[in-house]
């Protein structure tokens, strides 16, 4: 197999996973940056340069990701203990809420994708893009 074979399967699977995902979040008041947010907050608070790299957006577009999400009452932000430049972001009671709504979606899209693979795929695509994954970051850093 090729890798233009590699990345076009990629991009198919990106592109119909992209599809799902705004299938799914026709009934939420949230885009997909915004789910995106809300779940990395729900495992723990970020700052504004961490949310942008997980999102795979610049900082600026998260600048207004996140200040979207404040003026809905879904996170706060605040100055962090030690260092007065970093700005933390976490989620409100009320995005709490609006996260596990978050999650639901992530779910119903990986019960999609699973249902198109057996146990033992799951686990080989996992492992595979893992590895991928892994070396890219080693190479690029």
């Amino acid at each position: 197999m090729s890798t233009n074979e590699i990345l076009d399967a990629f991009a198919m699977l990106r592109k119909e996973l992209g599809l799902i995902r705004a299938a799914e979040l026709k009934a939420f008041d949230f885009g997909p940056t915004q789910m995106l947010i809300l779940f990395q907050l729900s495992r723990s608070t970020a700052t504004m340069g961490e949310l942008a790299e997980y999102a795979l957006v610049d900082k600026a577009a998260m600048t207004r990701v996140v200040a979207s999400l404040e003026k809905s009452g879904l996170v706060k932000r605040f100055t962090h203990e030690t260092d007065l430049r970093i700005t933390v972001i976490e989620l409100t009671t009320k995005g709490k809420a609006k996260a596990r709504e978050a999650e639901i979606i992530r779910e119903n899209i990986g019960k999609k994708v699973n249902s198109t693979l057996s146990t033992e795929e799951r686990k080989e695509l996992t492992r595979l893009l893992t590895k991928a994954a892994t070396v890219l970051c080693k190479k690029r850093n």
